[in-house]
């Protein structure tokens, strides 16, 4: 029986307000639905495919990244983001959110920063060029527009491919610049930690690995629709209960 077909006893976040900005793997997928069956909150899937936390080298997937989308919603300003062909669907739910209303922000980023060869930094870093300096950027900005809101980081799992099909596994090999997927989750767990905010590191705690990802992984990367998703929704869910 899946988490969603449950009856759900005293929901630890009854009441609460969740937003879960994220690449494909959040916002192509239904581990917000999940999320949402094991807290009893009302969850917000915000994420879009293809983004990073970082900037992006396109430029209509740019708008979409993370620093740009801290940035519009301290100002509720989305000009940049209208102004883009890629025009995704999650947009239009992002726009009509009042953050002031919102409790938690779940923030779920590193597999296309990974693949972009997007620079891991410093930790004095502090802008869109850097992944570090991404995550510093996109914690000053939300948290001073929306101190209310409680943050959690997390990090990706563990991966069987870069590209489609390729076979090549995080573990073991690098992205072309010849860094390997652990130092994004080493980053962004340093970078949090240093700000005093939470992260959940999926790569080593999903449990998600070479003998499972055919359960969890549709396709090396992206959660399955059942167990990868309640996965996903489970680990973020009991993070956010046993943290905040």
């Amino acid at each position: 029986m899946s988490t969603l077909s449950q009856p759900i006893f005293n929901p630890p976040l009854k009441g609460k307000k969740i937003v879960c900005f994220g690449d494909s793997i959040t916002g192509n997928y239904v581990y917000p639905t999940y999320l949402a069956g094991v807290t009893g909150a009302t969850v917000y899937n915000v994420g879009v495919g293809g983004v990073c936390m970082s900037n992006h080298t396109n430029p209509d997937y740019d708008p979409f990244c993370m620093t740009k989308l801290a940035d519009a919603v301290a100002t509720d300003d989305f000009t940049l983001q209208d102004a883009s062909p890629l025009a995704p669907p999650n947009l239009a739910t992002l726009k009509t959110i009042d953050f002031s209303t919102i409790d938690y922000a779940v923030i779920f980023f590193g597999a296309n920063d990974y693949a972009k060869e997007i620079l891991l930094g410093a930790n004095s870093d502090n802008g869109n060029t850097t992944f570090k300096g991404s995550i510093n950027y996109v914690i000053s900005i939300l948290l001073t527009a929306y101190p209310n809101i409680k943050l959690l980081f997390v990090a990706p799992p563990w991966r069987a491919r870069i590209a489609s099909g390729d076979g090549l596994e995080s573990d073991t090999n690098p992205n072309p610049s010849g860094v390997y997927y652990i130092e994004y989750v080493d980053a962004m767990i340093e970078s949090t930690n240093l700000k005093h905010i939470p992260c959940l590191d999926l790569y080593r705690n999903s449990g998600i690995n070479s003998y499972t990802n055919t359960l969890y992984l549709r396709d090396g990367l992206h959660p399955t629709d059942v167990a990868g998703c309640e996965l996903l929704g489970r680990k973020i869910g009991n993070c956010l209960k046993v943290t905040y």
